[in-house]
């Protein structure tokens, strides 16, 4: 009888542990929505980011989409090549179709690759940056001004480790 007890409670406690998660989840799930009003006053305390993920596209390498809190799109990606050499002629095309404002290291391949800050030279001087480091991709961002992709690189380096 007393092995029978010790069984049962052993079993009430355990399945009680167990869910314990799933009706703690199940209960605080509507507290901790981005709609409670228990949630609301941290948004004074917490910053909201700047951009905010929208889309992503893979294919060959991809492309993540952001909106700015001001209605401005930027996105950046990566684009793969069948060689180190297409990527290279690539390169070489993004450098001669654009004016070149910085070229240099930067925050993702700062020990041997090369960043290049590049606007197009049409009337609306969409900014892009590049990153290439002799292999077969080639890293970007584009953005509507320089300022915004500039901001968008620090933004970037920021957040990823």
């Amino acid at each position: 009888m007393r092995k029978t007890a010790i069984y049962l409670s052993t079993l009430i406690l355990a399945f009680v542990l167990g869910t314990s998660g799933v009706w703690v989840g199940f209960f605080l799930r509507d507290l901790l929505s981005v709609n409670s009003d228990l949630i609301r006053p941290l948004d004074l305390i917490l910053p909201k980011s700047r951009f905010t993920r929208s889309q992503r596209a893979c294919g060959n390498g991809y492309t993540q989409f952001y909106i700015t809190n001001d209605g401005q799109k930027v996105d950046e990606g990566v684009e793969s090549f069948k060689s180190a050499r297409d990527a290279r002629k690539e390169l070489q095309r993004l450098l001669s179709e654009n004016d070149v404002i910085e070229r240099g290291s930067g925050s993702f391949m700062p020990e041997d690759g090369g960043r290049y800050l590049l606007v197009a030279k049409t009337v609306e001087r969409k900014a892009s940056i590049v990153w290439y480091d002799g292999t077969d991709f080639i890293k970007f961002i584009h953005a509507p001004n320089q300022e915004l992709a500039l901001e968008f690189d620090e933004y970037l380096y920021s957040v990823k480790p």
